[in-house]
């Protein structure tokens, strides 16, 4: 289930949240680009508070994975 912080990040970069789930991968499922990943990265960061580390988000991560790795760097 995605928390209310990531849903704050995809409404940041107007995505829907509701129409997010956690099978989806950023680029095929949500159609994200090089780009939108660079925009959601910083936008992770942001909206919580935290400093990752470059490269961290990949194309081909699902959103569980990505909040399962941000969950990881949070608890570091």
């Amino acid at each position: 289930m995605m928390t209310e912080q990531f849903k704050t990040v995809f409404n940041m970069l107007e995505i829907e949240p509701n129409e997010i789930t956690n099978d989806m991968t950023l680029e095929d499922d949500i159609g994200m680009d090089s780009q939108e990943l660079v925009e959601l990265h910083c936008a992770i960061e942001k909206v919580m508070g935290i400093k990752l580390p470059e490269q961290l988000i990949k194309k081909s991560m699902t959103v569980e994975e990505l909040m399962k790795t941000i969950d990881e760097v949070c608890n570091n």
